[in-house]
């Protein structure tokens, strides 16, 4: 399975340009500026998405025992 499909397009894109052309596009297509082209990205799969969430837990519960207070300078 390809990990993104570039945009067919013969020049490269700025940042405005690239804004621009997302604003064009629907919101569920993911896009990345790479190297001047944009790119789309495929949607993660399940087993990421389930890797993400568990990382995002372990962090905010290990966040969660810092006392902010106490720990900052």
């Amino acid at each position: 399975m390809p990990i993104a499909t570039a945009h067919l397009s013969t020049r490269r894109m700025t940042g405005a340009q690239f804004r621009s052309f997302q604003e064009t596009r629907p919101d569920h297509e993911r896009w990345e500026l790479v190297k001047g082209i944009p790119v789309m990205m495929v949607p993660p799969t399940i087993s990421h998405q389930r890797i993400a969430d568990n990382l995002t837990r372990f962090l905010n519960d290990a966040l969660g025992c810092v006392d902010i207070q106490r720990d900052s300078p």
